[in-house]
């Protein structure tokens, strides 16, 4: 990952710390809504990969109740290409957690689990004056919170994608 002042505009646009931490507290908040423990720490490390990469955003099923398996079977070319992608993400993705943790807006438990912290100040504003693009990431997090509290545990998870913690 390049230093903040050399990145591409492109790159600092929709990788950006407070924008990744965003999405990060959504999917954390609404897997928390169903599992109160909180979001085990090594998930978040999927939820980038999954919601930034368009086509699998778009191919996401509408329901939490379609098993994270069966989709996947359908799915065998975002398979395919998610480990690399989870990969070249992995930075960005420590760098939205530290983040959210400096400003307290996510919270390590002692268990290593990610719960909510702080309420995000200005998110309905932001959101109204988001771009439809963002919006869809922003309900997809989301989704994709809720949809991991029934995929199985944390190496079931990984092993469905393809990749080890």
């Amino acid at each position: 990952m390049s230093r903040w002042e050399s990145r591409p505009q492109e790159e600092a646009t929709l990788l950006n710390p407070a924008f990744c931490a965003l999405i990060l507290s959504l999917a954390v908040e609404d897997y928390a809504r169903t599992l109160r423990d909180g979001m085990p720490f090594a998930l978040a490390f999927l939820v980038l990969p999954i919601v930034l990469h368009k086509p699998t955003r778009d191919s996401l099923p509408q329901r939490t109740t379609r098993a994270l398996s069966s989709w996947l079977d359908e799915h065998e070319d975002l398979r395919a290409t998610f480990a690399e992608r989870a990969r070249a993400l992995s930075p960005y993705v420590r760098e939205a957690l530290l983040f959210s943790l400096l400003h307290e807006r996510l919270k390590l438990t002692d268990q290593g689990h990610l719960i909510i912290g702080a309420k995000e100040r200005g998110f309905t504003s932001y959101v109204t004056a988001a771009t439809d693009e963002v919006k869809v990431c922003l309900t997809k997090a989301q989704f994709v919170g809720r949809w991991l509290t029934s995929a199985g545990n944390v190496p079931t998870i990984f092993a469905l994608w393809g990749v080890r913690p």
